[in-house]
């Protein structure tokens, strides 16, 4: 983020103005500047002082949030930030690979580690086991760029000396240092990535084993932003190096946002999801979201699959995963199912081809599988998951899905019978459309607009009525009044003859 004085002549001679920037990360950072002087504090003390051109660009021009999130291939990176900063209103994608695979957030607790309060402020011990992580990160994963982030810059010190040390001795890590690595401070991180961060806390106990909860950085204003900048680096793994616990930060010692959620991040770190539970719903327990998905799951399950439902910690989760025959928590093959979910993506090309890619792109295998054409032949639809199962587990590549059709191409439309299609959806909603409420909708528009989707779009399953009215009235959300609109307006069709029900997928009457 930048101070507003430095934009301000750039914004002058501009026509128009975009400002992006993460309110919930660093502000322009005074840390190492010097502190105003009593007098200049009392000359600002009644003034609005904002941080940045983010925050003062917020006061007076509208906002979107860009909430998807694909930069961390194990979602693990991002779950603590999504749930402690951002509110869960992140849109994060689970790996189909377990923690255990070198991905992921992991603890690394150094038993008797001294901190150096009041002399060198450094904790040696903790610097050597970075130090040696980073050795071994470099063997282990050599296409892999390794980074190191400490705490306070007297443990960035420590560590890039005896990095600079074992360079004597290491050749991986002489070249680390020759391509540019070297050890930064919080200060200094933001806007870095890379594939595997090390993380050294530093703070800890003293030689008479003392804990002062007095954290650097981390304990003044703003260091929450400062955590949740140094958490969120990571591509593939983050491994905090610590000598203290989450239980050595008593919550009630201490007021501070910073060193409250870096007691939180410990125990994050040590226990994994399961130290979220209170704010996010976890795997365990989590059930289908539709009665399409739980006949696909039990008919999977039948099959002799080991699936899972709902996989994920995030708001989005993958509808069912099938398990590695022997290895849990590794997927196979990811089923997405055209139900809540699927209908819940804000367009065709999120749902169709963007998300799929990022799925890919983190290594999972996706089949989807249509509502209509399983309820027509649902033996059929579990042969090509078996086929695509074993397609994946054998590791012959399989056909991209990134656009599916559900069925066979029917005739073209062309642009005449689309530009109908828009005037009779428009004629259908007309004195509804796009008030944003849906207090103007009545029962013969609801009607209408659905026969018209399902004679335009074909069959679909009766739970996505209510997304096909969300989109035709140009509602932001779906809601419970507009579900009840929906079932009502669905028998109404269906006594009317204008539509026919399948089981559970809408069809337009013969």
């Amino acid at each position: 983020m930048i101070p507003t004085a430095d934009v301000a002549v750039a914004i002058s001679l501009a026509r128009q103005l975009v400002v992006t920037g993460d309110s919930k990360q660093m502000p322009p950072t005074s840390f190492f500047e010097r502190s105003i002087s009593e007098a200049e504090a009392e000359e600002t003390a009644e003034e609005i002082v904002f941080e940045s051109i983010l925050d003062e660009a917020a006061t007076l021009l509208p906002s979107r949030s860009l909430r998807w999130h694909y930069r961390s291939r194990d979602e693990a990176l991002i779950a603590f930030s999504n749930a402690n900063f951002y509110g869960g209103e992140l849109v994060t994608f689970p790996a189909p690979r377990n923690g255990s695979h070198h991905s992921g957030v992991r603890f690394e607790f150094v038993e008797g580690a001294v901190y150096g309060r009041g002399g060198s402020r450094a904790n040696p011990a903790e610097a050597e086991r970075a130090v040696a992580l980073l050795a071994r990160e470099l063997r282990e994963h050599p296409g892999r760029e390794v980074a190191i982030t400490a705490m306070s810059t007297a443990q960035q010190a420590e560590i890039q000396a005896r990095v600079e040390a074992a360079a004597a001795s290491d050749a991986l890590i002489a070249d680390w240092l020759s391509k540019g690595g070297r050890v930064k401070n919080l200060e200094t991180v933001q806007g870095d990535e890379c594939d595997t961060m090390i993380l050294s806390l530093g703070y800890g106990r003293d030689t008479a084993g003392r804990l002062i909860l007095n954290f650097g950085p981390l304990a003044q204003a703003g260091g929450e932003r400062r955590l949740n900048v140094a958490v969120t680096r990571a591509r593939w793994t983050t491994i905090l190096v610590a000598s203290i616990r989450a239980a050595d930060i008593p919550p009630d010692r201490t007021s501070s946002p910073g060193a409250l959620r870096l007691r939180d991040y410990l125990d994050y770190a040590e226990r994994g999801p399961i130290a979220l539970a209170a704010r996010v719903r976890v795997n365990a327990g989590a059930d289908t979201e539709s009665p399409f998905e739980t006949a696909v799951l039990q008919a999977l399950s039948a099959a002799g699959l080991r699936c899972v439902p709902q996989v994920g910690v995030g708001s989005y989760r993958i509808d069912i995963g099938i398990l590695h025959p022997e290895r849990d928590g590794d997927f196979v093959l990811g089923v997405e199912c055209d139900g809540a979910a699927y209908h819940a993506a804000a367009s065709a090309r999120d749902r169709d081809v963007i998300r799929q890619a990022v799925l890919e792109g983190m290594g999972w295998r996706i089949h989807r599988i249509w509502s209509t054409a399983w309820f027509r032949d649902p033996a059929k639809g579990v042969a090509e998951v078996l086929a695509a199962y074993n397609a994946a587990l054998n590791g012959a590549p399989g056909p991209s899905a990134a656009a599916p059709t559900p069925d066979p191409p029917g005739p073209e439309i062309g642009f005449e019978r689309a530009d109908r299609t828009r005037e009779r959806m428009s004629s259908a909603t007309l004195g509804a459309r796009n008030t944003g409420s849906t207090k103007d909708i009545s029962i013969d528009q609801a009607v209408n607009a659905l026969v018209i989707a399902i004679e335009n779009g074909g069959p679909t399953s009766e739970e996505s009525a209510v997304f096909i009215l969300r989109d035709a009235f140009g509602l932001g959300r779906k809601s419970h009044v507009l579900e009840g609109i929906a079932r009502r307006a669905v028998e109404e069709a269906i006594r009317r003859g204008l539509l026919r029900r399948e089981g559970p997928v809408l069809a337009r009457a013969e």
